[in-house]
């Protein structure tokens, strides 16, 4: 089985890193991108078939990453999950749902968020976009 390919748009090193060494042993293979400028054009270079984007970066935000996301035809049913330990507004929570984001709280258990990701792949482990 091959793994799983992600995009993880996280302006913290630390915790890409820590993410990416709890995930390659549950069958993902994680690529990184700081900036939250371009992730369409990423997710294709990557053929990434799932973003994980922190909501809390300089820049962009990761609501304003999604919408880039699902704004591209090839990326509107790429599975996209929004991390965060901020309390989200009542018009975010809405958004999310519009966009049909997967949104969990940080701390986020490695082995929750891959039953997550793999549902949501409906395990289907080829690229996408």
């Amino acid at each position: 089985m091959s793994a799983i390919k992600i995009l993880m748009v996280e302006d913290e090193i630390q915790m890409f890193n820590l993410m990416k060494m709890l995930m390659t042993p549950l069958g993902f293979e994680v690529a990184h991108s700081f900036s939250a400028a371009d992730i369409p054009a990423r997710l294709r270079a990557e053929a990434a078939s799932v973003l994980i984007t922190d909501f809390l970066m300089p820049g962009r935000n990761g609501l304003e990453v999604a919408r880039a996301v699902r704004a591209e035809a090839d990326f509107k049913t790429l599975p996209v999950f929004l991390l965060t330990s901020k309390e989200l507004q009542h018009r975010e929570t809405v958004e999310i749902g519009q966009l049909g984001l997967h949104y969990m709280r940080k701390p986020v258990l490695p082995q929750i968020l891959s039953a997550k990701v793999k549902a949501a792949l409906g395990n289907q482990e080829g690229p996408r976009g």
